[in-house]
């Protein structure tokens, strides 16, 4: 997989890749301006230029954390380690950044908590009804 930033003219790819991969839905300003606002958070994976794979997040500046918004890898791609090669990329960008802590939201029932869990994360909150569909989110954070 190749890593490479988002560049806004890959913003209708993203919407695609995000509609085949996740049952969430965002509006396409939201990539521009988390693009706007720090272009090394947004993170794609390509393979033969199409996208498999992608991380944003956003740095809260008066708290020093960066707040993961979105890690998806393309189901065909799953558990091979893509992943947690964004994680490290983005948290590397993150402490190159001056970053103590990153946070995150994941839905409750996922699988996805075993994963943060092997990555160091503990459960810090939970949010009622947090996504679209209803569904309650916990909060997972970890020190950088």
């Amino acid at each position: 997989m190749q890593y490479i930033l988002f560049q806004p003219e890959m913003l209708d790819d993203v919407i695609a890749f995000l509609d085949k991969n996740i049952t969430e839905r965002y509006s396409p300003q939201i990539f521009s301006k988390i693009h706007n606002l720090w272009p090394e958070g947004f993170i794609i994976g390509t393979i033969n230029n199409e996208i498999k794979s992608l991380i944003c997040g956003a740095i809260v500046s008066h708290s020093k954390k960066l707040r993961i918004l979105l890690v998806v890898v393309s189901s065909e791609y799953r558990l091979q380690g893509y992943g947690k090669q964004l994680m490290d990329d983005l948290s590397k960008v993150a402490r190159s950044k001056d970053c103590k802590r990153v946070s995150l939201e994941v839905r409750n029932e996922s699988r996805a908590i075993a994963f943060y869990t092997k990555l160091h994360f503990s459960k810090v909150d939970y949010i009622p009804c947090y996504y679209q569909d209803g569904t309650d989110a916990i909060v997972m954070e970890k020190e950088l």
